[in-house]
């Protein structure tokens, strides 16, 4: 596994694993379903605007994330590693631009940020030029369902980095801290919605048990279901989901 074209390996931490090289079930191809497979087809040159963007970019996760009942569930967490140019690297930082452009809009159309409890985080590795002081900051946004409305508003004295997004990533789905991300700040977490929070006021309150009880039995095929409510993201409102407000109850943002 390596460098190919304007995409390297170095960026896509998960061909790094042997498991998952070794293993034609989770390092796919193109043709092929796997953990590991080509997003879809990136620049060759500098894009100049976003038509120059190969309408087909990230469309394997595009795919994934269209899943919905009864087919396979789309993936919990998905990285995407666009190349060389589309992430800026070796053009301008409006080539990036371009790129989340086409990208974003197609992901957020999806089944899953249509009826799910999903998020995006788009973040960078490193600035631009020399920054051998560490000092310069990198760009950050998240957007989504489950990303606080006007979260770009919001601010913390507190120094974030790539380590605390790790946090919050181990964090919601309850794995063990590792290296760094065990002492570093949990404010990204902050930026999310509680777990039981179904109606976006940033506290899971007895109105959100409410709302989880009026839509009680629905599945994601009928009008009246809520994805909010859908809080383990199963495609059906039930006692799980009532269990889940509750455990989190008076958790604010």
């Amino acid at each position: 596994m390596g460098t190919s074209g304007e995409s390297v390996a170095k960026h896509d931490p998960f061909v790094y694993f042997a498991n998952i090289i070794t293993s034609s079930v989770d390092c796919g191809s193109a043709n092929t379903p796997g953990l590991v497979v080509p997003a879809g087809a990136g620049s060759i040159s500098c894009p100049q605007s976003a038509s120059d963007i190969p309408s087909t970019a990230a469309n394997a996760l595009v795919n994934d994330f269209n899943f919905q009942p009864p087919n396979p569930s789309p993936p919990n967490l998905a990285f995407l590693v666009p190349n060389l140019l589309d992430d800026s690297h070796d053009c301008s930082v409006s080539s990036a631009d371009y790129y989340l452009n086409v990208v974003l809009p197609k992901l957020f159309n999806t089944y899953t940020f249509q009826h799910r409890r999903a998020a995006v985080v788009v973040t960078c590795d490193e600035p631009k030029g020399t920054d051998n002081a560490q000092t310069t900051p990198l760009y950050f946004a998240m957007a989504g369902p489950m990303a606080r409305s006007g979260s770009y508003t919001y601010s913390t004295s507190l120094s974030l980095n790539h380590y605390s997004l790790l946090k919050a990533i181990e964090d919601n789905f309850g794995l063990t801290e590792i290296g760094n991300s065990a002492t570093s700040s949990s404010g990204i977490a902050s930026m999310f919605y509680p777990a039981g929070d179904v109606d976006a006021d940033c506290a899971d309150t007895i109105g959100d048990l409410a709302s989880i009880a009026i839509v009680f039995g629905a599945t994601s095929t009928q009008t009246n279901f809520n994805p909010m409510a859908d809080l383990d993201g199963n495609g059906a409102i039930n006692i799980v989901d009532l269990a889940i407000s509750a455990i989190n109850f008076n958790v604010t943002c």
